[in-house]
């Protein structure tokens, strides 16, 4: 049987996470106006590191927006498949910064061919990006696999029948609000850098403060 929760309304979901979420349009009006320095600056970049970090960082905007929008809408374990893409994202700028340009190329030119150049944990050990894929990775990969620990949270046995909950709730919020802050905010630092788009002690302040973070959502 297939019910469906009463739908939240979406000052609801703010309400009870409302730090949370006015960090991330913090960072959100921040990444704007930095994008529209990075427009007058007219740059072109070609298909090398600064390429590839354009590229995946336009990807990153797009999935930490449409995180902040499921969580919103009370659909927190839906954004934790898009926060397990974000974390590949930091896991390829990362390991693409320690390799040579062979690889940006590659990232271009022959994505299958990229893609089957290391799995995800051997990228993730160049990366330096070890416990990140320990603690949250597998985790978050619960969530997108179509297996009963993915589920598990939205059915429910009642007189020996399944019962299917469709609809949002207003658990599972935190952690997809909290991780897509900390792995879109490195994207961007990535972005940042490779473009100067911020002053270097800005950034430098930024990054102590992303370390910080980082210790705490390792240790959660």
């Amino acid at each position: 049987m297939i019910t469906k929760s009463e739908f939240i309304i979406e000052n609801t979901a703010y309400a009870k996470y409302k730090d949370l979420f006015d960090l991330n349009l913090e960072l959100i009006n921040i990444v704007n106006s930095t994008l529209d320095e990075f427009d007058k600056k007219a740059i072109k970049p070609e298909m090398d590191l600064k390429g590839v970090v354009l590229a995946i960082f336009t990807k990153s905007c797009a999935l930490f927006v449409s995180v902040h929008h499921l969580c919103n809408l009370g659909f927190g374990l839906e954004a934790c498949i898009l926060v397990r893409a974000l974390l590949e994202d930091v896991i390829d700028l990362k390991y693409l910064d320690k390799n040579n340009s062979t690889l940006c190329k590659m990232f271009f030119e022959d994505p299958n061919k990229y893609k089957n150049h290391n799995k995800i944990y051997e990228k993730a050990k160049i990366a330096e990006m070890e416990k990140h894929y320990n603690r949250w990775y597998k985790d978050l990969s619960r969530v997108f696999h179509p297996d009963y620990r993915g589920i598990s949270p939205r059915i429910s046995i009642s007189q020996g029948f399944l019962l299917c909950d469709i609809g949002p709730s207003l658990n599972h919020l935190k952690e997809p609000l909290l991780l897509s802050r900390y792995y879109f905010n490195v994207a961007f630092h990535y972005f940042c850098r490779s473009f100067e788009l911020l002053d270097e002690e800005v950034l430098e302040s930024s990054e102590k403060d992303l370390h910080k973070f980082e210790e705490m959502i390792l240790s959660t």
